[in-house]
């Protein structure tokens, strides 16, 4: 069986480590840029692409992945880059790659600056939403030539979070108040990706609508979400 519900939770790893950066993030690769038509040897950047490589069979080309790509387990087994927040360049380029793929936020963007300037070919990747995960599958595939398994993969996972929708739609929706960081306390605002797992699941995000995509709270804030929930339950 897939270890999609992973998936979608591996992304949150990375996402621990600076969800302040996220807003107004640019996308996009730049203009002109080429990838190489055959693709032997990848580094992935972050955790979950290392997942959804190893789910388009792609384990064989892997040859670099950040400190805390532990799943599958073969994953852990592969070549250290650095971590997921500071990918070290020169491992990168010491593994030879003919691609690497990361994420698009501004550390790995700049990551990707340096490594482009190198001569190393970049894949960056956008997973803020469910529809992204499905695009950066897609991406991914068409970049390494594994359009048939990427179709595959798509749609088993679309039939599990249908299933999971209407599982969930049978009970009442708990309030669920995800923090993402202690210190500051951060947590996920309603538009993200959290948000839809949560959604998913058959709950409802705790925090109402902010300005931020993962806000810093206070205690006062995470008490008053405590005692609307037991309002709920208690009627």
């Amino acid at each position: 069986m897939r270890h999609w519900l992973l998936l979608l939770l591996l992304v949150f790893c990375w996402m621990a480590a600076g969800f302040a950066f996220f807003d107004g993030v640019e996308t996009g690769e730049p203009a002109g840029a080429a990838l190489p038509k055959d693709v032997q040897r990848i580094v992935s950047l972050a955790p979950d692409l290392t997942e959804i490589l190893f789910a388009l069979g792609l384990d064989d080309r892997i040859v670099g992945v950040t400190t805390f790509s532990d799943y599958p387990p073969a994953a852990a087994k592969k070549p250290k880059i650095g971590s997921f927040w500071q990918p070290n360049i020169e491992a990168v380029i010491a593994a030879k790659p003919d691609l690497a793929v990361m994420l698009e936020f501004p550390q790995q963007k700049e990551a990707a600056r340096r490594l482009r300037r190198l001569g190393c070919n970049c894949l960056t990747v956008n997973i803020e939403k469910v529809s992204d995960l499905f695009e950066a599958i897609g991406k991914i595939a068409e970049a390494t030539g594994k359009d048939a398994e990427a179709e595959e993969l798509a749609s088993d996972l679309q039939s599990r979070l249908d299933a999971l929708s209407a599982l969930s739609a049978k009970y009442e929706r708990a309030k669920v108040l995800w923090v993402i960081a202690r210190e500051p306390l951060r947590v996920a605002g309603r538009d993200t990706f959290v948000n839809e797992i949560i959604e998913f699941a058959g709950g409802e995000n705790a925090i109402g609508r902010t300005v931020h995509k993962y806000p810093p709270i206070g205690s006062e804030q995470v008490i008053a979400s405590g005692r609307h929930n037991r309002a709920r339950y208690g009627q």
